[in-house]
């Protein structure tokens, strides 16, 4: 490869100025902080560079070396050296925006030791802070700790409870879906009340709320932006206060049943699966929203219409759509897709199952847990922000089309809002604190996670005790397992089940109603 084309690519990108911006910020926090805290705290940073190149010359041939744990390529006379940096040391940023040779030699650095170890000899004028690698290695593993800490509390919560919490109550659905519903929601609620009594109470998140709030207990269909893959669990922090959790349903990607413990219990609370294809979805989304007006609960219908999480390869798609259909590209959300929004709501609206439709707009300020790998590592939200839009559906379009132009100027606000948010004070109110009154008490909400972090501590070492005294336990133990497992095989999921159990007793009642008016 040629250092010459490659030079020129470099250097007509925008990233010399940002690199040379970078390391004037470095140089100013000097003697200050840390490297680490740094590269947490220098705003510029966090919101400009994900990724910063250096180029120099290299007469060594081509070599590979394993140093440290930081794998260097050397090509010819050019060695590019790629960092891979972020505003924490868990999480981890693509690159973006810069057009290079496909075939583009270079390091990748393992955290913020490998950054460090490039800037003191790149330029050896700056010396970082106080903090040792000693002393980072240890955070990373306490840190990792807390992350397995947290799924192994979540695992083990779901999975027993799915088992002995809920197992019992199936036979239920095939007497009443309805009562088998009503109690298995409130079942359920009690195991979602633990990710937020973890969040808070363990790992110290911050929840700040602004905007319109909730009327607690009317049916909405909820929309968010989609920024992390655990966005929907976040919320629950939210609802806890402002809502009620049993009335919450999801849309999920169909692979998330599978999961041994999340999935059974996902499937027995009725989340609706879809398979991201909507030839595929339409179908059984009409059938489980026909259900929810048929059963008369109230529901609270949470869905992404932008279909996928924020990532570099999801925005690129993005733009991509935005550019062939003449849009405008976004940077902190991602374009909507309006045609399950659409069929939701005129489906709820003719079940006339709908009093309003909650915009959500959720942000984190500093670091954010994107996948469920960086929670297992210990990388949770110190802060996340919500702003809750209510708009009554007297208010909402009633075409389509204007109900799809609707979603789309949604986007637009989100993504001003998220602007602001990012590069302002970083929270959606001047006052940084949530100002919408909760229908529960501060002192209601911590008596629920108390007892939630009780209970779901002791409820898992009774069934291990249980288990091991009581043979009939053991059996009964291995069954549910297997009919999990078997019925997810044969039938496709319990929330099917419990859907055709509901069409044949709606059935055999019209049947019943018949013969009734014939006599």
């Amino acid at each position: 490869m040629e250092s010459a084309p490659l030079g020129k690519a470099f250097e007509s990108s925008p990233w010399p100025g940002l690199i040379s911006d970078f390391i004037s910020s470095l140089h100013r926090y000097q003697g200050t902080y840390s490297t680490d805290e740094v590269m947490m705290n220098n705003r510029h940073f966090q919101k400009k560079v994900s990724l910063f190149l250096l180029c120099k010359r290299q007469k060594e041939p081509s070599v590979q070396s394993h140093n440290d744990g930081v794998r260097w390529e050397v090509s010819g006379p050019l060695l590019v050296q790629r960092i891979q940096c972020c505003p924490t040391p868990t999480d981890r940023l693509a690159l973006e925006g810069l057009e290079a040779p496909a075939r583009l030699p270079c390091f990748w650095g393992k955290g913020l030791a490998a950054a460090r170890q490039i800037l003191q000899c790149e330029f050896p004028s700056f010396r970082p802070g106080c903090c040792s690698r000693g002393q980072h290695t240890a955070e990373l593993a306490m840190v990792s700790w807390k992350g397995i800490y947290f799924v192994v509390a979540l695992f083990l919560g779901s999975f027993f409870g799915s088992i002995f919490m809920l197992g019992p109550f199936l036979p239920l659905m095939f007497i009443s879906p309805a009562w088998y519903r009503w109690i298995t929601d409130r079942i359920v609620a009690t195991w979602l009340t633990l990710p937020v009594a973890l969040l808070e109470m363990v790992f110290g998140a911050k929840v700040v709320v602004t905007g319109d709030g909730f009327i607690p207990g009317e049916r909405s269909v909820i929309i968010m932006n989609h920024r992390t893959r655990m966005d929907w669990m976040f919320l629950w922090n939210c609802l806890l206060r402002y809502s009620y959790l049993r009335l919450e349903k999801i849309c999920l990607k169909s692979s998330l049943k599978s999961i041994p413990g999340f999935g059974w219990a996902m499937q027995v609370a009725a989340f609706i699966f879809i398979q991201r294809k909507w030839e595929d979805d339409k179908s059984h989304f009409e059938n489980m929203l026909h259900y929810f007006c048929d059963i008369h609960e109230p529901l609270q219908l949470l869905i992404f219409p932008e279909g996928t999480d924020l990532t570099a390869n999801t925005k690129a798609r993005s733009n991509d759509f935005a550019e062939k259909n003449g849009l405008r590209k976004y940077e902190y959300v991602l374009h909507p897709r309006t045609t399950g929004f659409t069929f939701v709501v005129e489906c709820l609206r003719e079940g006339n199952n709908l009093d309003a439709i909650h915009d959500i707009t959720v942000a984190y300020p500093q670091n954010i847990p994107q996948t469920e790998k960086h929670l297992l590592n210990g990388n949770f939200p110190k802060e996340i922000h919500f702003h809750v839009q209510r708009y009554p559906i007297e208010t909402v379009p009633t075409s389509k089309e204007e109900l799809q132009l609707w979603c789309q100027k949604r986007w637009e606000e989100k993504e001003e809002r998220l602007r602001r948010f990012y590069e302002g004070g970083k929270c959606f109110d001047e006052t940084g604190q949530s100002i919408i009154p909760p229908c529960k008490s501060e002192l209601r909400v911590l008596a629920v996670k108390c007892i939630s972090l009780l209970y779901w501590t002791v409820f898992p070492m009774g069934t291990f005790a249980l288990l091991y005294l009581y043979s009939f336990a053991r059996w009964y133990f291995a069954a549910m397992i297997i009919i999990f497992v078997a019925q997810q095989k044969i039938f496709g999921g319990l929330e099917l089940i419990e859907l055709a159990c509901h069409q044949y007793f709606k059935k055999q009642q019209k049947h019943d109603d018949t013969k009734m008016k014939k006599k």
